[in-house]
């Protein structure tokens, strides 16, 4: 599985490293590829931990054991993907010269990846068959990731590079189709993380008057200044924004903090002492016409919350009636209000069957299904 996130990194978890950890617990052997490391690692922290494990501790060749039939590698590249660096389609041919010889000699039953920059290393990896798990818009990635990577998803959608597209919602559905993908298509969402189900048992008090944020902090489509200038028109409020980027951050409204990333086991009691979760998203090149449930909206709505979000892209279609919209501070503060009762009067019964009905491991079980039949078919 081409990923991007790693999992010795800690923090949250997304959808391709849900089914790196799903599938091995049902019998496959997992190679899971997190993002390469370059010698432009070698400024930030975590970037020279990265560069450690990569260039110093051969990450690239051993891997790291994450779990029971589930290894973690990262590989060597001479440039971050990013659109700083990759200027012209000839430099993805640049990404093979570091590859380690096993990458080259290995195939595999099945090769899955997403929407991320490990992108460049699909015609690397050999297998019996390939699956796009389309969980965003390509192009909503332009901020950072470059022309020719973008690209590179349109060229194997419109090439039949893939047997299946695992498209997280019904517009990204739509997406693989205008780029001439012919094959199936198959709608299966984010889900929810097992122990969320128990959130009801959680005898945690929510705090009155609270609010809260998860995600990346610092993600260009986050709007935090609409937060900031929600919390100044509701000053009895508290407002809690967590993720990465939100390290040593500060708020120039009093009542909104940033805390660093929550690890994975101790999100659900986070959320559980709030009332209101925040979706406070703008668009970019297009990107929010393609998100129709984000993860945090699953979990919010899982704990017992709220949702107040703003009303771009596909949100209101995705979200519906289990989301109050606001675009402005004036009528998103009014969602704030008005979320907070309809967390209060759906309850924790609710909770806990929306929790049980959208888990990950009922995704999981269906999608290791029909990758067993895709390789059972192929081998036939």
């Amino acid at each position: 599985m081409l990923g991007t996130h790693s999992f010795l990194d800690g923090g949250l978890k997304v959808g391709v490293q849900r089914m790196a950890e799903g599938f091995a617990e049902r019998g496959w052997t997992v190679d899971y590829v997190s993002t390469s490391s370059s010698p432009f690692d070698l400024v930030g922290r975590s970037r020279r931990r990265r560069f450690k494990g990569v260039w110093l501790d051969g990450q690239d060749r051993r891997g790291v054991v994450v779990a029971p039939r589930l290894v973690e590698y990262r590989f060597k590249a001479l440039l971050p993907v990013h659109r700083l660096f990759v200027r012209a389609p000839a430099q993805l041919h640049w990404f093979e010269y570091l590859l380690p010889r096993w990458i080259r000699n290995k195939t595999y039953s099945a090769c899955l990846h997403e929407t991320t920059p490990n992108v460049v290393f699909f015609d690397r990896a050999r297998a019996r068959v390939n699956v796009f798990r389309l969980s965003d818009l390509p192009e909503g990635f332009l901020h950072e990731m470059p022309d020719a990577v973008v690209n590179l998803f349109r060229r194997h959608l419109g090439m039949r590079g893939y047997d299946e597209v695992w498209s997280v919602s019904h517009s990204l559905s739509e997406y693989a189709d205008r780029c001439g993908y012919d094959g199936p298509i198959v709608e299966m969402p984010n889900g929810i993380d097992g122990s969320f189900a128990g959130i009801e048992k959680m005898e945690q008090r929510r705090r009155r008057n609270s609010a809260v944020f998860v995600g990346g902090v610092s993600h260009p489509w986050v709007d935090i200044d609409l937060v900031e200038r929600v919390a100044g028109l509701l000053p009895d409020w508290v407002f809690d924004l967590y993720g990465t980027g939100a390290d040593g951050k500060r708020s120039t409204a009093p009542n909104v903090r940033f805390h660093s990333v929550v690890s994975r086991q101790a999100m659900p009691a986070l959320l559980a002492g709030y009332e209101v979760g925040l979706i406070p998203f703008r668009d970019l090149h297009g990107r929010m016409d393609y998100v129709e449930r984000p993860l945090k909206f699953y979990e919010y709505i899982a704990a017992g919350l709220g949702v107040v979000s703003t009303d771009v892209g596909g949100l209101r279609e995705g979200m519906g009636g289990l989301s109050r919209f606001g675009q402005d501070p004036e009528s998103f503060a009014a969602g704030v209000l008005a979320a907070r009762d309809d967390g209060r009067s759906r309850g924790a019964d609710f909770a806990k069957r929306f929790a049980t009905e959208h888990s990950w491991e009922s995704i999981i079980e269906r999608a290791s299904d029909r990758l067993e039949r895709l390789v059972r078919d192929q081998a036939v």
